[in-house]
């Protein structure tokens, strides 16, 4: 499993992490929180709207764009939050692909596309 504290963004002031978010998140962490939500690259990347082509140049590049890495990390900060409430990183997973009443019966995953689907995610935590 990747190391949890390589996707923790929160520890940084907010000017710090605007800096990272603008400079741009490693594909490694795209990489990272596809394994840890059990989904595919492909399915990830159409969920932050990155292009399959994209994703692929971005690898070779090592790094996302500042639009690319704010919505990574806005699913990012939705998982943090989960698995702080939740208490269990496995639960999280099982959530986030489990349809929930408040959202509709929707899955909270794929409410992620949107920051206002995030934040009714968020709400429901």
């Amino acid at each position: 499993m990747p190391n949890q504290a390589n996707l923790n963004l929160d520890t940084h002031n907010p000017a710090e992490l605007i800096q990272i978010l603008k400079q741009g998140l490693s594909v490694e962490m795209f990489n990272q929180m596809a394994e840890r939500l059990q989904v595919s690259e492909k399915r990830l990347a159409a969920t932050v709207n990155i292009a399959v082509s994209t994703l692929t140049r971005r690898k070779h590049e090592g790094r996302l764009t500042a639009g690319e890495s704010d919505r990574l990390y806005r699913m990012i900060r939705v998982f943090n939050r989960a698995v702080e409430v939740l208490d269990s990183e496995d639960d999280t997973k099982r959530w986030f692909h489990t349809k929930v009443k408040g959202l509709g019966w929707e899955t909270p995953f794929s409410y992620m596309d949107t920051e206002v689907g995030a934040r009714e995610v968020e709400a429901v935590l």
